[in-house]
């Protein structure tokens, strides 16, 4: 996918600001870029990695098509740790989730929960200083990580609830492919006839949630509806 941002720059050099002025630009064009990105990763609207028809990525919520739901009237926490323990009984593939992803909301409805229910949760560092909420799971203590841009949603089986997403991820086997540099490139784009110079910000590269297959594949077969092992996303309903 190649995301990018356009601006353009119309102030006088006579201010003796113009550099300061177009960094600033530059910068912020830049950081919004990387926001598109950020949605992008989950939510991007193309639909095959190999023959793509748009700049979009491929999302993830797209790749990965193992699915789980949680009701209204279900535990949120017994509802994943099962969805974890499913995957990792699964005696065709070696699968070991390593974080669950969640809507920010979500996650502030499982400590909600675990309060109730006079549980306390543990913490894990993900990076250095950042110390998130962990659920205890078959695969040991998984960090839930909020991530803004997964999407909450009018609830598609529930009148009037809402549907969180929680994705559930064997990190390693995620990977972002790119050209040259995995950073947002700026490209002058020259003077248009105001004078403006335009510049365009761009990203070349993409999200790969491996870890689809079949568990009879056969080599000499072209496989057309592998199932994701590796990774689950969970519907839970609020």
């Amino acid at each position: 996918g190649i995301n990018f941002g356009l601006f353009d720059v119309e102030v006088t050099r006579q201010q003796g600001q113009f550099s300061q002025l177009v960094a600033k630009d530059i910068m912020d064009t830049v950081q919004g870029v990387l926001r598109t990105s950020d949605q992008a990763i989950w939510n991007g609207s193309d639909t095959d990695l190999a023959n793509p028809t748009t700049l979009e990525y491929v999302g993830l919520l797209t790749q990965i098509n193992r699915t789980a739901s949680i009701a209204s009237t279900a535990s949120i926490v017994d509802g994943l740790k099962a969805e974890v323990a499913s995957m990792m009984a699964n005696t065709s593939f070696a699968v070991q989730p390593s974080a669950i992803y969640v809507n920010p909301v979500l996650g502030d409805l499982i400590d909600q929960e675990e309060r109730l229910n006079h549980r306390q949760m543990g913490k894990v560092e993900v990076v250095a200083g950042l110390r998130v909420n962990a659920l205890a799971t078959q695969a040991g203590e998984l960090p839930l990580i909020p991530d803004w841009a997964l999407p909450s949603v009018t609830s598609a089986t529930e009148s009037g609830k809402t549907d969180y997403r929680a994705v559930i991820l064997m990190e390693e086997l995620v990977e972002l492919h790119y050209i040259t540099t995995p950073d947002p490139r700026v490209f002058p784009l020259g003077l248009e006839g105001n004078l403006a110079t335009r510049y365009s910000i761009v990203l070349f590269d993409g999200v790969v949630a491996k870890g689809k297959a079949n568990a009879a594949q056969d080599q000499a077969t072209t496989e057309t509806s592998l199932t994701s092992y590796a990774h689950s996303v969970v519907t839970v309903t609020r």
